[in-house]
């Protein structure tokens, strides 16, 4: 049985060229694939079977920010703004990564009570196809900062 350890802090986001801080208590980043991969189309007699691999790799990166975050300001801001951002993930414990463009898909609410609640944020991205590769650290390198006005 092989024993892995997982370190949070080995994951990294970078969205519009910062690297994103004050996450939320439970969750750093989610990200998921708008259609399946591959769907299967069957004949009705149940003899012939279709394999069909979907092309469209757009998806979506949630993550939750505190609301007194410097980061959750950053995002109020790209919210305002009708432009692409570039995007990257990267995690340094699977060699995951995953380099593409989005906008904010909505602004979350603002909810305050006894506590501020964190804001859920969710992009809307070109491409989640993730790439396994021992040079993915180097492609963060290649983002270029973008600093909104």
């Amino acid at each position: 049985m092989a024993v892995k350890d997982y370190d949070s802090n080995q994951i990294t986001l970078v969205v519009g060229g910062v690297p994103m801080g004050g996450f939320g208590a439970d969750n750093k980043v989610t990200i998921s694939r708008n259609n399946d991969v591959t769907s299967i189309i069957e004949g009705v007699d149940g003899v012939d079977v279709t394999f069909a691999r979907s092309n469209k790799k757009s998806g979506t990166i949630s993550f939750d920010l505190q609301y007194k975050s410097e980061f959750d300001t950053l995002m109020d801001n790209l919210a305002s703004l009708p432009t692409l951002v570039p995007v990257a993930f990267y995690d340094s414990s699977t060699l995951k990564s995953l380099i593409t463009v989005g906008q904010v898909m909505s602004q979350p609410d603002i909810a305050l009570g006894g506590e501020p609640a964190d804001r859920p944020w969710t992009l809307i991205v070109a491409n989640v196809d993730m790439s396994v590769a021992g040079k993915a650290s180097a492609l963060l390198g290649a983002v270029t900062p973008f600093v909104p006005v």
